[in-house]
C-alpha cells in the first residue's frame, strides 16, 4: 500500500490515483512507467496506453491477454470478474489490440521472467482463450535508443526478445 511504499521509500514520489477516470494526473514526463498487471484491470485501457506512452521515453507493460493475431478488446462489467480484479470493469486485451498501440516495442519472451502461473513465453496458437496466467511483457524504447544500446544492439521493432 502507498503507506508502506513511502516509509520504505521516502525519497520516492508516490502518486495515488484511480486511472479510470478521465483526468490523467500526470504532467511530467518520466524517463520510465512500469506498467505491470495493471491494464486488464481498467475500464479504457487504450486510453491508459495512450497516455502512459505520452508521458515517458520507455515504457515497460505487462498484461494477462487474449491469444489472439486479431485486435480484440473486451471491456466486462465489475459483476463479470473474480475478487481481486479492477474496481470498475475488466479489461480483455489481445496481443494484437496491445500491439496495435504501442510505439517502438519488443515483446519480452525470456523464460527468466517466468514466474509460478504467470507465463510469457507460452506457444501463441491463436485460439482466442484468456487463461489466468497467460501473460505478455512489451519493452518500449525512443527510435535511436535501439541502435545505440549495448544490450539491443541492432535488434528491429517488433522482434521477440
Amino acid at each position: 500500500n502507498i503507506a508502506v511504499i513511502k516509509r520504505r521509500f521516502p525519497n520516492l514520489e508516490v502518486i495515488h490515483h484511480d486511472l479510470d477516470k478521465p483526468e490523467w494526473p500526470f504532467d511530467d514526463f518520466y524517463d520510465f512507467v512500469i506498467h505491470m498487471g495493471l491494464l486488464y484491470h481498467q475500464q479504457n485501457p487504450e486510453y491508459l496506453l495512450i497516455e502512459s506512452q505520452r508521458h515517458c521515453a520507455n515504457l515497460i507493460l505487462e498484461s494477462q491477454v487474449i491469444d489472439s493475431d486479431e485486435e480484440i478488446c473486451q471491456i466486462l462489467p465489475p459483476d463479470n470478474h473474480g475478487p481481486g480484479q479492477g474496481l470498475n470493469a475488466e479489461a480483455r486485451v489481445s496481443v494484437a489490440w496491445v500491439e496495435k498501440r504501442l510505439e517502438n516495442y519488443q515483446m519480452v519472451l525470456d523464460p527468466a521472467i517466468n514466474s509460478g502461473y504467470h507465463q510469457y513465453t507460452w506457444e501463441a496458437k491463436n485460439d482466442k482463450s484468456y487463461q489466468p496466467g497467460k501473460r505478455r511483457m512489451w519493452v518500449t524504447y525512443p527510435v535511436d535508443m535501439l541502435s545505440s544500446d549495448p544490450i539491443l544492439g541492432e535488434a528491429s521493432l517488433g522482434e521477440a526478445w
